[in-house]
C-alpha cells in the first residue's frame, strides 16, 4: 500500500514501487509472472514480469512474457534465418508484445506512474521511474483494512473485558 513515509534507501523504494506496479497491474487484470517462473518454465507462463533494477537503480522494469509455445516457434524460425513474412509466429509475437507493452504503459500512466520505454541495454520493455501519491483503489483498500482491524480490536477488547469480568 502506498505509505506517507518514503523509505530513504533507494533499493527499498524500488522494491516498494515494484510491489505497487505489480498490484496495480493485477487489479487491472494483467496476469503477473513471478521471478521463479520467468525464463522458460515448461508450463509457459504468460504475463507481466515486474522487477526492481537492483543493480542500476534506474526504476522498475516491466517486460511482457509471451507464451513459451509462441516464443519457441518464433525463435526456431529466426534461428533458421526466417524473418518477416517467413516467420509468422515472430510477427504475431511482435504484435502481441507491442500491444501488451502499450496497454501496460497506458494503464500505469493513467493512474500517475511515470513510464518510459526501456533502452536497448535492458531486457525490459518499460521502465517505471516514479508514481504519484494515492491511486484509484488504494484509499478504499486501506479504509477497508482499517475498518476490519478496528472491528477486530473492538471484538478482542470486548472479549477481554467479558472474560475478565467472568473470570474473577
Amino acid at each position: 500500500m502506498p505509505d506517507h513515509h518514503e523509505p530513504e534507501d533507494p533499493l527499498t523504494r524500488l522494491y516498494l514501487l515494484a510491489n505497487l506496479v505489480s498490484s496495480d497491474l493485477a487489479v487491472a487484470g494483467i496476469p503477473l509472472v513471478p521471478d521463479y517462473l520467468h525464463g522458460g518454465h515448461p508450463l509457459g507462463p504468460v504475463g507481466a514480469h515486474v522487477f526492481a533494477d537492483n543493480l542500476g537503480h534506474r526504476g522498475v522494469f516491466i517486460s511482457w512474457v509471451s507464451h513459451s509455445i509462441l516464443t519457441s516457434a518464433s525463435l526456431e524460425a529466426w534461428s533458421e534465418g526466417r524473418t518477416g513474412q517467413d516467420n509468422p509466429a515472430g510477427q504475431w509475437k511482435s504484435t502481441i508484445d507491442t500491444a501488451m507493452q502499450n496497454a501496460m504503459a497506458t494503464i500505469l500512466s493513467s493512474i500517475g506512474y511515470e513510464v518510459v520505454t526501456a533502452d536497448d541495454e535492458s531486457e525490459a520493455e518499460l521502465v517505471v521511474t516514479a508514481r504519484a501519491a494515492g491511486g484509484p483503489w488504494w484509499d478504499w483498500y486501506r479504509d477497508q483494512t482499517d475498518r476490519v482491524r478496528a472491528k477486530s480490536l473492538d471484538t478482542a477488547e470486548r472479549l477481554r473485558t467479558t472474560t475478565g469480568e467472568h473470570g474473577q
